[in-house]
């Protein structure tokens, strides 16, 4: 039986998010060296950072319950044994 934790799932995420932040870093600095500093691009930017901010506080909020140490099976031979069970002759 071959189980990883549910813990690699939430380092997933983890990366997920640096490199996110890495992104939104180079969107504002790429707003403010090219001298897009309108109304329109400090909007946009306002409503994007605060929807992000919305959802990594419900993803926050959902996941403080959850124990992480719970294993995940990723494959169990007795599912193969159920479908095509071995007869010996």
């Amino acid at each position: 039986m071959l189980t990883i934790p549910l813990y690699s799932f939430l380092i997933l995420y983890f990366i997920f998010l640096i490199i996110f932040f890495i992104f939104s870093l180079i969107n504002v600095a790429h707003i403010t060296s090219t001298g897009s500093l309108t109304l329109a691009s400090f909007l946009v930017t306002f409503i994007v950072g605060a929807l992000c901010a919305l959802i990594f506080y419900g993803a926050w909020y959902f996941l403080q319950g959850v124990y992480w140490q719970t294993p995940i099976t990723i494959w169990n031979t007795d599912w193969i044994s159920s479908i095509l069970p071995f007869n010996s002759f």
